[in-house]
């Protein structure tokens, strides 16, 4: 767990337009979510899946669909 909260630091850091980023569902089901946040200038955003079934799963993605971050398990 600490190494996941130094990584999302990290990525945080890197992406310092989400302090005033908006938030947007993108799905919502009973055991996933997906949801985009979006720079306040609208030109940069990140991809946010939480996945709960079988194995919880979380993903952030940027706008080029690049994988950033990801966390399989407990």
């Amino acid at each position: 767990m600490y190494r996941a909260h130094q990584d999302l630091i990290g990525l945080r850091r890197r992406h310092p337009w989400l302090t005033t980023a908006t938030t947007e569902t993108l799905s919502l089901e009973n055991t996933r979510y997906a949801y985009r946040t979006r720079s306040a200038a609208g030109d940069a955003f990140l991809d946010v899946t939480i996945d709960l079934d079988n194995t919880p799963t979380v993903t952030i993605r940027s706008e080029a669909d690049e994988l950033l971050w990801s966390h399989t398990g407990g």
